[in-house]
């Protein structure tokens, strides 16, 4: 970790011995001890070595990789290209070298860094050189060099280091180069934040607004020292309220101890008779103290953390302004901004201030000869008129849990209540858009601050759900109810409007929405809230490199951000701005010929892609680099044969579903591909299938099957027991025209192309 110093602090502060050692901590790294090499720092602002980044262990979280930082903990992203594409630390590397220079000052080992072969006897400040003494002189008799300082090794020895600090900041430097032109980064560009080259102007920033760093560093200097400001306040707030909790949890201990050697003394006078009764109350006394402790504990620990996140990030920028040049500090300008955001939003200090004073008081019985099997009681003593902050609690919700049409929310509470034994909790859950009225009953069952929500909802999507403590209001949240087939109304909480002709979709864990439009050739990628961000592909195809499709059907975004699109007798790899990575694929009946593909899936346990192919009447398995994996799959009407297959699907065992349209079934598959049963039958009734197309599994592993030719919804148990449908044919709320592919998001949403009404429904 890199603790910084601030550049006033270098200037006037300890002695340079002192300083030497401070910036010895600085340029080490704390994975492996030494000076950085190639020092790369991660967006909370800790820098390592690239090396110890690179042997750090990553891991999956959805379809990227990230670290977690060995000094604070924080998950970082993996950029693309690797843990060289984090940024680098700049500062440190200008620390590194002013820690080399003056630990060889300090040895009286510095060679003339003009002639190089003599020790230096002296520095310049302006030139920031050490010189020996002929060289000395030469530099002097030159006009241009003759106001120079130059001062004695001894006395740089004995002098602090910010004038080396402030030489090595307005040192001349070479510019960095942009790795796409190779130009120098002289310019910034004021809407993407980033530093680039002359080059990027024409065609990347081509209308952005953008300014040459030397002309506009000055008013982003003044932006980040601005937003340092309240870290600054924070960090003196945090201080505070860091030494007042220390303080409550010493008086709390120390007031808990009291009474209990109030209450030994006396149980001694009377130990033969009163011995249950000082076990009773020494713990009642354990089980107020430890409540009140565990709770100042927890706040010390946030504070504590939140404190360390802000002086770690206050002392980086501190750093990065005192020591790096204009073009180093607006290269880590977004990081800084960014990371400094979100300190500022790490804990709210408000809600750990100190208020009330803490007390516990013994109330012996005056008559404790003849009432020896009740000694007393232990009360925790509030401040006249006070009464528990019920309001300042929080909560938080665990993993929602369905089985058939109850639903059970995990609820964890904390607050200063937490472990009194008279707190009543209720909760209110009301369907998004609904009046209080219409909330749903609900059960709650726990103690001391561990809760369970049970109830049986009307239908899925959001609900705002209210916690309240004795009837005081904790908060509220916003909660997603998944898709359940059992629940008693099935409706579409939104839809995804004009779409031509929406064949196949994929969301990614993020949110990100693919869906294929296969009447216009084009690919629609949608953010969260269903906004289009772009197309690809589509009817602009003459312009030269854009991407290409013949009506594409199916599509999946893979967990490096790519889309895969089945089209015609290919398949396709491209990025989400549209460029074509890899093509895959010609027509035939080979390995790696296609015919009339369209369901695309990956499957998550082992990062294959399973493609179908209708007019094969086959399921084509390709590795995770696009390579052909097996295949499986003939034509006909038996177990593992197909006519007209369309969609695939996983369940949480690894289990394989794929819709045989044209036998009107569903077929599944073990993790090995070993045939297990059909689900459906022929038919328009409860449990059968007219064309079964799109598939999704949700994570209690039901099964639901879009039907083209019954325009409805059919959904099952994983071994095919059918539990209910909805839709028929129609443009209404709950209609379809050609029901198609099908998803099921991370929130639990189910997606539905509605290819005739040019929509997709999400449930």
């Amino acid at each position: 970790m890199v603790v910084g110093v601030p550049a006033s602090k270098m200037a006037t502060g300890p002695e340079p011995l002192d300083m030497l050692e401070q910036l010895k901590d600085q340029v080490h790294c704390v994975v492996c001890l030494d000076v950085f090499t190639e020092p790369k720092t991660l967006p909370c602002l800790h820098s390592f070595c690239t090396s110890c980044l690179e042997r750090m262990p990553q891991e999956k979280k959805g379809y990227v990789y990230a670290l977690n930082c060995p000094v604070c903990r924080t998950p970082a992203s993996v950029p693309t290209e690797g843990v060289r594409g984090y940024p680098i630390a700049f500062h440190i590397n200008n620390l590194i070298d002013v820690y080399q220079k003056l630990s060889k000052v300090k040895q009286r080992q510095t060679l003339c860094e003009n002639c190089s072969e003599r020790n230096a006897t002296g520095h310049c400040n302006e030139c920031n050189q050490f010189l020996c003494t002929a060289c000395i002189d030469m530099h002097k008799k030159w006009a241009m060099f003759s106001h120079h300082v130059i001062k004695s090794v001894e006395e740089m020895a004995t002098s602090s280091v910010g004038s080396m600090i402030t030489a090595k900041k307005s040192e001349k430097f070479e510019a960095e180069s942009c790795k796409k032109h190779g130009k120098p980064l002289e310019i910034y560009c004021e809407k993407c934040e980033e530093v680039i080259c002359s080059n990027c102007t024409v065609k990347i920033h081509k209308d952005h607004e953008y300014d040459l760093i030397s002309d506009t560093y000055p008013k982003h200097q003044a932006i980040i020292e601005a937003s340092l400001k309240p870290v600054d306040k924070e960090i003196r707030r945090a201080t505070n309220v860091f030494a007042e909790l220390e303080k409550r949890k010493k008086k709390v201990k120390e007031k808990g101890e009291s009474v209990k050697r109030e209450i030994r003394g006396m149980v001694e006078h009377i130990i033969g008779i009163l011995q249950e009764s000082e076990a009773s109350l020494t713990e009642r006394v354990d089980k107020i103290t430890q409540g009140e402790e565990e709770e100042l504990i927890e706040k010390s620990k946030s504070v504590d953390m939140a404190l360390g996140h802000m002086k770690s990030c206050h002392d980086f920028v501190t750093q990065l302004l005192s020591i790096g040049n204009p073009q180093q500090v607006l290269v880590s300008k977004k990081q800084m901004m960014d990371r400094m955001s979100s300190v500022l939003e790490m804990v709210d200090l408000q809600s750990f201030q100190v208020k009330e004073e803490f007390d516990i008081q013994f109330n012996a019985d005056s008559n404790i000869e003849t009432t020896a099997g009740f000694l007393g009681d232990v009360t925790v003593v509030l401040p006249q008129a006070s009464t528990p902050d019920y309001g300042r609690g929080q909560f938080t919700c665990g993993s929602i849990e369905m089985k058939e049409s109850n639903v059970t929310i995990p609820l964890v509470i904390k607050g200063a209540f937490s472990h009194l034994d008279d707190v009543s909790i209720s909760c209110s859950l009301v369907p998004e858009g609904e009046k209080k009225n219409k909330g749903i009953k609900t059960t709650i069952k726990g103690e001391s601050g561990n809760y369970s929500l049970s109830c049986v909802p009307n239908s899925n999507g959001r609900h705002n759900l209210t916690v309240f403590a004795n009837e005081t209001k904790i908060g509220t949240k916003s909660i997603v109810i998944p898709f359940n087939p059992y629940l008693k109304v099935i409706s579409p909480v939104s839809f995804l409007q004009k779409l031509d002709s929406p064949y196949g979709v994929s969301i990614s864990p993020s949110g990100t929405i693919a869906v294929v439009e296969c009447s216009s050739n084009s690919v629609s990628i949608l953010n969260t809230k269903g906004q289009k961000i772009c197309s690809i592909g589509g009817r602009e195809t003459d312009r030269g490199g854009q991407t290409k499709f013949n009506y594409p059907r199916g599509v999946a975004i893979t967990h490096d951000n790519h889309v895969l699109v089945s089209d015609n007798h290919r398949l396709q790899k491209v990025t989400l701005e549209g460029k074509v990575v890899e093509t895959i694929g010609h027509p035939g009946s080979g390995d790696l010929e296609f015919n009339t593909p369209c369901g695309v899936k990956i499957n998550e346990e082992n990062g294959k892609v399973y493609i179908v192919e209708s007019s094969n009447h086959r399921v084509q398995v390709l590795n995770q680099d696009l390579t052909f994996s097996h295949k499986f799959g003939t034509q006909g009407t038996g177990p593992g044969q197909f006519t007209r297959p369309r969609d695939i699907a996983f369940d949480k065992a690894g289990n394989i579903y794929i819709t045989d349209a044209g036998n009107h079934r569903i077929q599944k598959f073990s993790a090995s591909g070993k045939f297990v049963c059909h689900i459906g039958s022929p038919g328009n009734g409860q449990g059968q299938l007219g064309r079964p197309h799109g598939i999704a599994v949700d994570a209690y592993n039901m099964v639901h099957v879009a039907e083209v030719a019954n325009h409805r919804v059919s959904s099952f148990t994983s071994d095919g027991e059918f539990i209910r449908c909805f839709g028929d044919e129609g443009s209404g709320r709950d209609q379809f025209k050609g029901a198609g592919g099908m998803t099921m998001g991370t929130d639990g949403r189910l997606y539905i192309c509605d290819f005739y009404n040019k929509r997709v429904a999400v449930y």
